[in-house]
């Protein structure tokens, strides 16, 4: 699992949704889960990728977004495995 700095967590936590920045109240589903389901991550991370963009995008997983307040921390109870994710998007 790739290390999370706190700080950056928080700085992001204080921002708005943009074109670099989106939050995912929920986990995606990986494991057992359906084309459509995995495809959602994927077009997520497409996106990004796509984007033109002068810095780093981030999607925050576990965090609902709150339009001019600091977005809520909900958490996740399962986290991706980094290798899979790679795995996934490789494929598509």
């Amino acid at each position: 699992m790739t290390s999370i700095d706190p700080a950056l967590i928080e700085i992001l936590l204080n921002m708005a949704e943009s074109d670099v920045l989106d939050f995912k109240r929920d986990q995606y589903p990986l494991a057992g889960a359906t084309d459509d389901q995995k495809g959602e991550l994927v077009k997520d991370i497409v996106a990004f990728a796509n984007a033109w963009k002068t810095t780093d995008a981030h999607i925050v997983i576990g965090a609902d977004d709150n339009p001019g307040a600091r977005a809520t921390v909900v958490g996740v109870a399962d986290h991706l495995d980094d290798a899979s994710v790679q795995q996934l998007v490789s494929a598509k």
